[in-house]
């Protein structure tokens, strides 16, 4: 009689109530700084398709690399009691809003970016190693001059003089440039990337 009497009322429990009282909500909470970027848009394709696969769903937030976005929310998934996170943040340095959540033991796994001071899950590609590989091929065929176009707002001067950059695989790709060009004279230039308008990507 109570289930049909719910059905005939159109009752719907409360997910949020049932997250309180068995400390699952069987959501992720996924952060990532560029949606529009194919990138990201592809793997969050993905990690969907998996989270549905395994009974979660899945909340997404975009930060357009803001680092106060990223951390507002974060927050707010946090209050929303997500089972885990999913974070491609948009800095390597302040980053304490990540470390709380490693302090508060929710799982967290970091997707392609790599803040220096958080000890976490990651997912993702070793950019120096990956750039040494191209560069070392750009070699092999011949190539000796190359330019390097990333979209930063670092100028050439200041990724040339070492400057921190924000994003962790930038500075993997800029270190592995200067590197091998310590190594084997390889010449190089740093070009800052513009964006364009309508598809935000790198030109």
């Amino acid at each position: 009689m109570v289930v049909a009497a719910a059905e005939t009322l159109g009752y719907r429990g409360n997910a949020l109530a049932r997250s309180v009282s068995s400390g699952r909500s069987h959501t992720i909470g996924v952060v990532v700084s560029d949606i529009e970027n194919p990138y990201f848009a592809r793997a969050v394709r993905g990690i969907a398709d998996k989270a549905k696969e395994s009974g979660f769903d899945v909340i997404l937030a975009n930060t357009d690399e803001n680092v106060e976005a990223e951390r507002a929310a974060v927050q707010v998934f946090l209050d929303k009691r997500v089972d885990g996170l999913i974070v491609a943040s948009a800095t390597r340095s302040d980053s304490a809003h990540l470390l709380d959540v490693v302090r508060m033991e929710r799982p967290l796994v970091l997707f392609d970016r790599r803040p220096d001071d958080v000890v976490a899950d990651r997912v993702g590609t070793d950019s120096y190693a990956d750039a040494r590989k191209v560069l070392g091929h750009l070699a092999e065929h011949g190539h000796r001059r190359i330019a390097f176009v990333s979209a930063t707002t670092k100028t050439p001067e200041e990724l040339e003089a070492g400057h921190p950059l924000p994003i962790s695989t930038i500075a993997d790709r800029v270190r592995a440039i200067k590197d091998e060009s310590a190594e084997t004279g390889l010449e190089y230039q740093l070009i800052s990337g513009v964006m364009s308008p309508s598809s935000r990507m790198p030109l």
